[in-house]
């Protein structure tokens, strides 16, 4: 009988031992705390904290997190790197007579609905979204939102598949439709400080840009100081993307133009080298959008022309011919 006993414990610490031998040391103990910072922001990784998952979340952003934001302070840092450098992309031949190679394709892809939610290393199930016609797209802009900040990084996984097939990427900056001003004008108070540690960000984990999409209606000053910042943001990276949707004017006021014309043409002059129209686009609103962006010394190809397919998907209708000049494309899409 005590023979069986003894046995029975050196079973059980020979268990123990395997245990702690499988697991990482930080990943058995995070299971004891559920006070887990995520990316350095401000808000909890729920998932550490309901025991759901011992894996960190995407980064994202305030502009105080950003700010603070070192990669010696956040432990979960190298998680969401990129380690794929941009490949050169390789056009092949033109197809045809009617395709246009100075034109091209911007992708505002729902990469991670719920970005707050996705781990930085990839999903623990086959379910996620696997964008497969790279050999299309010209840059991806990594569209997701986020509770903790108007700052959103591309997780690792996504910015790798795409610098694979030679597509640069772009993070988000989100400022949403009928939001507090205030914000935004904190964010760019101190636009250099937070331009520079944007740029900080952006080649720490490996992307290529930002895609500003700022629907808060802001004084004429908020806006001048965000075209203050993109400029030197341009100054500083010459070749980073910078893309923009067609929300507020240069004097702060919100109104979709559809086009690139003189009411919102100074973000381009700013240094925004992918400008994502609006979606009501016409024939005059294409052709004052090329004459606009060849006044300004730009190629018209750096104006996108938008379309929704969110809502219905490929059951989205539009109007080829608006686009076309002898069948080829005015814009870039």
């Amino acid at each position: 009988m005590r023979v069986n006993t003894i046995k029975k414990i050196i079973a059980a610490i020979l268990a123990a031992v395997f245990c702690f031998g499988v697991l990482p040391p930080q990943s058995f103990f995070s299971t004891l705390s559920a006070v887990v910072k995520a990316a350095n922001t401000d808000s909890l990784n729920e998932a550490y904290a309901d025991g759901t998952s011992l894996m960190p979340i995407g980064p994202a952003f305030t502009v105080d997190t950003l700010l603070s934001w070192e990669p010696t302070n956040d432990p979960d840092s190298d998680y969401s790197r990129s380690v794929v450098p941009l490949a050169e992309r390789y056009t092949g031949f033109t197809v045809n007579n009617y395709a246009n190679p100075d034109a091209k394709l911007m992708v505002c892809s729902l990469a991670n609905s719920k970005h707050d939610a996705t781990n930085a290393q990839g999903q623990e199930s086959f379910s996620s979204y696997a964008f497969n016609y790279w050999q299309y797209a010209t840059s991806f802009v990594y569209w997701s939102g986020s509770k903790r900040g108007q700052v959103v990084v591309p997780t690792g996984e996504f910015t790798d598949a795409a610098h694979t097939n030679g597509v640069p990427v772009m993070g988000t900056i989100f400022f949403d439709w009928g939001g507090n001003s205030s914000v935004v004008e904190n964010f760019v108070r101190n636009y250099r400080s937070v331009a520079d540690k944007l740029i900080e960000v952006m080649e720490y984990y490996g992307f290529d840009g930002y895609f500003f999409n700022e629907e808060t209606v802001v004084s004429s000053t908020v806006a001048g100081n965000l075209r203050s910042m993109i400029a030197y943001m341009r100054q500083q990276r010459p070749n980073m993307l910078i893309g923009w949707y067609d929300s507020i004017l240069t004097d702060g006021s919100l109104s979709y133009q559809d086009a690139v014309n003189g009411y919102n043409s100074g973000w381009v002059s700013a240094g925004v080298n992918e400008f994502f129209m609006n979606y009501n686009w016409t024939t005059q609103k294409i052709n004052t959008t090329v004459s606009t962006m060849q006044n300004l010394g730009k190629s018209q190809y750096e104006a996108f022309a938008g379309l929704d397919v969110q809502q219905n998907c490929m059951n989205t209708s539009f109007n080829s011919s608006y686009l076309l000049n002898n069948n080829k494309l005015k814009l870039s899409l």
